[in-house]
Parts: structure tokens; sequence; C-alpha cells
């Protein structure tokens, strides 16, 4: 089994066209990632790796810091849609994994206490499902766990599919105005179609559920925290 965080860990400050920026610096993030890092130990992980898509490569010291963790540096496109950014940034270190084992995935500035890869239990799929608005689940994405790299393939390919589909899906009168307003011009704030602000909570919830994919839903993931862009919401999932 093996382990995969998503990290940004030199990221900016600065707000930017979707919102305010983070609210960790650069030391706080590589603070919190040390941490991941140090629970993922715990747990057993004898193979872990950081994706980072930070704009610059890892400050000097920084791998040293994050041993035994192996980073690639993915400098990529910072969509404001970071369930985008994510996925795309874990799809490029699908090229760097092992093919035929458990593969977790956790967010880089949280902690872990439970291993998810032995909750999969022989299912494809095992994580935390959500109930929505509109009767919409949704999972977290803060952590999960899949049978192996080639199913993380899939997912994300299947749950980026879902999240470009999004802005022309017609599910009512509502969603149906929409999509003519967007098509005829006439709709105030156009959409962006290479970087629509669907969730990929929801979306990758809808691909797992569509697809019939044996997934086991667990009542916690053993997650804790603190959002990025947030420095009073804890996360406790």
């Amino acid at each position: 089994m093996i382990a995969v965080v998503s990290s940004t860990l030199c990221p900016s400050t600065l707000p930017y066209n979707a919102g305010a920026g983070t609210c960790s610096s650069p030391d706080i993030r590589l603070r919190q990632t040390v941490e991941t890092v140090s629970s993922l130990v715990q747990l057993g992980f004898p193979s872990i790796f950081i994706a980072d898509n930070a704009p610059t490569a890892p400050a000097d010291g920084t791998r040293e810091q994050l041993l035994p963790a192996q980073i690639r540096h993915f400098p990529h496109f910072p969509y404001r849609n970071k369930g985008i950014a994510e996925a795309r940034l874990l799809l490029a270190l699908c090229d760097h994994l092992p093919a035929d084992v458990p593969v977790l995935k956790v967010s880089g500035r949280y902690r872990l206490s439970l291993n998810l890869c032995h909750e999969l239990r022989g299912q494809a799929f095992a994580g935390l499902f959500i109930p929505g608005r509109l009767g919409l689940e949704q999972i977290s994405t803060r952590a999960y766990a899949v049978c192996d790299t080639s199913f993380l393939r899939r997912f994300l390919h299947g749950s980026l599919e879902e999240i470009y589909a999004s802005p022309w899906r017609i599910c009512g009168p509502r969603s149906l105005l929409g999509v003519l307003s967007q098509h005829l011009g006439k709709k105030s704030h156009p959409i962006d179609y290479s970087d629509p602000p669907a969730g990929i909570e929801i979306c990758a919830a809808r691909w797992l559920i569509k697809n019939h994919v044996a997934a086991r839903r667990l009542p916690r993931i053993g997650v804790t925290g603190v959002i990025g862009s947030r420095k009073d919401n804890l996360i406790d999932e």
C-alpha cells in the first residue's frame, strides 16, 4: 500500500479571482505537511508520495524535512476550481506510482488517524459519503482509499468529466433556463467552460454511483486539521 499527499507546499497568500487566498504561510503549510507525513508513518505506510503544485520548486531543506516522503513537483495552471487543480495534479503523479497496490489519498494539511486502505476489504473505493442538498450525495475528498493506481486514474478522469459536463446538465426548469441563457449569451456572469465551478465532491460521488462502483461508505475517515482558507474552521471527519 502507498499514501499520496496532495499539497501546495509554498502557497500564495495573495487574493485571486475566486476569492481570498490561503491563510497559511509557507512555514505553516510545511509544518502541517510534516504532521501529515508523520501521521502516515505512524499508520505504517512504507511509501509516501507528495504531489506539489506550488508555482515554485520546494525550498532548500524542504525535501529533508518531509522524509521519508518523496516529493514530485508539478507547477500546474492555477485553476479557480481547486477540485480540477487537485485532480490534474494527482493524474500527473499517477505516472510515478506503482501499479498494483492500494492507494490512500490525503490532502496535505490534514492529519490521519485511520488507515483507509485497510477499510477497502475487497472494494474499489472507501471514503466518507455525505448527504447534500436536493438529495445529491457528495464525498469528502480530504481523504479516501482506492484499490490501485489504474482505478485512481479512472476515478479522477471520471470526476473531471462530470465537472466539465455540469454546465450543460439539465435537472429541471431552472437548469434548463440557465443553459439556454448561457447558450444565447444572455447570462450576466458567463461560465468559463475551461474552469467550471462545479464541486468535485458532488461530481466524484455522481461518477461512483452512476458507474456502480463497489464502495465502502465509512462513518468516519479519521481526518483532522484546518481548512486552508480559514484559520478558525477545524475539520474532524
